[in-house]
């Protein structure tokens, strides 16, 4: 489960990147005013192989980034 927040409503995008920068998945995302919202990815079906990926949580004015691990 990924929580996010966020200081405007409106609709976002999720981002998978690898540490190439190459986007691995993506989704559409809602955002909601400083309200905590999340969302789940399951990585499984995703086929990701062992490492460190980037998370972008992005709207039109804010941008926000995680670090997600793979085992």
């Amino acid at each position: 489960m990924l929580n996010y927040t966020f200081l405007q409503n409106g609709n976002g995008v999720l981002k998978i990147m690898d540490i190439n920068n190459k986007i691995i998945y993506t989704q559409n995302i809602e955002v909601k005013a400083n309200a905590s919202s999340q969302t789940s990815i399951n990585t499984a079906k995703l086929n990701l192989a062992s490492g460190i990926y980037v998370v972008l949580l992005s709207t039109e004015k804010e941008s926000n980034f995680v670090k997600l691990l793979i085992d």
